[in-house]
């Protein structure tokens, strides 16, 4: 199963969040991928922060990689489970 995994631009982050973050890879999405790839799944990993995409280049890039599950990490943990981005 193709399976997309995105971390999100994250826009109201205090200045100590914003130089963690700055210097951190999304670990938890890196941690779930290693799962998903060993379990057989293709992976692919989104860091909107980090590539600083728009919206229309993110659903470029999400549509062409073409996913069966796509997952965002949201404030609360894991959200908008299961939605695909075939629209």
């Amino acid at each position: 199963m193709k399976v997309l995994l995105v971390s999100p631009a994250l826009r109201n982050m205090d200045v100590y969040q914003v130089r963690a973050r700055g210097c951190m890879p999304p670990l938890n999405l890196m941690y779930m991928a290693a799962v998903l790839l060993r379990g057989g799944h293709e992976v692919k990993i989104i860091d909107l922060y980090a590539e600083g995409l728009s919206e229309t280049e993110f659903l470029a890039r999400a549509r062409e990689f073409g996913p069966e599950l796509a997952d965002k990490l949201g404030d609360r943990g894991l959200g908008d489970r299961g939605r695909c981005l075939n629209t």
